[in-house]
C-alpha cells in the first residue's frame, strides 16, 4: 500500500468485503492485538530515536508474523482472505510469498493503493486523526509520511494493480473487484 492507502481502505475493503464474501483483517488491529495502541505521539515519534525506531520495526515484524498466521488459518480451510498492510519491505512481502507456496492451488492479487495529491494525503491524516473510534497506528503528521514513503521499496513489484484512491470509494471497488474477477475467473 506504500503508506497512502490507509486513507480509504477500510471503505474500500468493507465493500470488497460484501462482494467477494472474503473477511478481511487490517496489520493495524492486528498490531493493537499483538502490542496495544501505539505508545507514541508527536513528543514520542518513532522516528526521535534510534530505541523507538527499534520498538517500532520490532512491533511491526511480530503484526505482519500475526497478519500471516491469520491468512494461513484462511487459507487452510479453504477460505478466501483479504489482508490490508503495506508491505514497505521485502521480509513481510517474503511472508507473504511463503504462506502461497504452501497452498499451491490458492491464487494471490496484490492491489496496491496510492493517493498521489499531497494535499489530498495532508487533509485525510487531520481527518483521520480527529476520528478517535478508528484504530490507527499509521503517519501522526504528513512529515512521518513523507519518511516512511522514502524508505518504503517500491510496491509497483508487489502489486498486480496500483489504484489512485484519490477517487471515489465506489469507483476503488469497482475497479478492484473487477481486476480480482477477471484475474480469478
Amino acid at each position: 500500500r506504500n503508506g497512502e492507502n490507509v486513507f480509504v481502505l477500510r471503505d474500500v475493503l468493507e465493500e470488497l468485503k460484501k462482494a467477494n464474501c472474503a473477511h478481511y483483517v487490517d496489520i493495524n488491529h492486528i498490531r493493537w492485538l499483538c502490542v496495544g495502541p501505539p505508545r507514541f505521539n508527536t513528543a514520542n515519534d518513532p522516528y526521535l530515536s534510534q530505541e523507538l525506531k527499534e520498538r517500532e520495526r520490532q512491533e511491526m515484524f511480530m503484526a505482519y508474523r500475526m497478519l500471516i498466521v491469520a491468512a494461513d488459518i484462511n487459507l487452510s480451510g479453504g477460505r478466501s482472505f483479504i489482508i490490508s498492510a503495506t508491505f514497505s519491505r521485502g521480509k513481510y512481502r517474503e511472508l507473504v510469498r511463503e504462506t502461497m507456496a504452501r497452498h499451491g492451488g490458492a491464487q494471490l492479487v496484490v492491489i496496491g493503493c496510492r493517493v498521489e495529491n499531497d494535499d489530498e494525503i495532508k487533509r485525510r491524516i487531520v481527518l483521520r486523526l480527529q476520528d478517535k473510534d478508528r484504530i490507527y497506528c499509521g503517519c501522526n503528521s504528513f512529515e512521518h509520511y513523507a519518511a516512511d514513503k522514502a524508505r518504503y521499496e517500491p510496491l509497483e513489484e508487489f502489486a498486480d494493480l496500483m489504484i489512485d484512491t484519490g477517487r471515489s470509494v465506489e469507483e476503488c471497488v469497482q475497479e478492484a473487484a473487477g481486476y480480482i474477477q477477471r484475474k480469478l475467473n
